[in-house]
């Protein structure tokens, strides 16, 4: 089962991704707005880009239904 507050998060981060902010940005978002990460302190911007590079592979690999 999938958090809520992560996906509010991804959310968050795919928003600010697509309206051009960088993973500096993003991550200063986060951590300006006080938003909590899984488990560290503060965002930092490699877990942005982690977060945003996983999401991508995702959404390349082909669906059950296009095999």
């Amino acid at each position: 089962m999938e958090c809520p507050r992560e996906q509010q998060n991804l959310k968050i981060i795919l928003k600010l991704w697509h309206a051009g902010s960088t993973f500096a940005d993003i991550t200063r978002h986060m951590n300006d707005h006080k938003i909590p990460p899984r488990r560290a302190r503060e965002w930092h911007y490699m877990t942005i880009r982690s977060i945003l590079k996983y999401q991508s592979e995702q959404n390349q690999k082909p669906k059950e239904t296009e095999l």
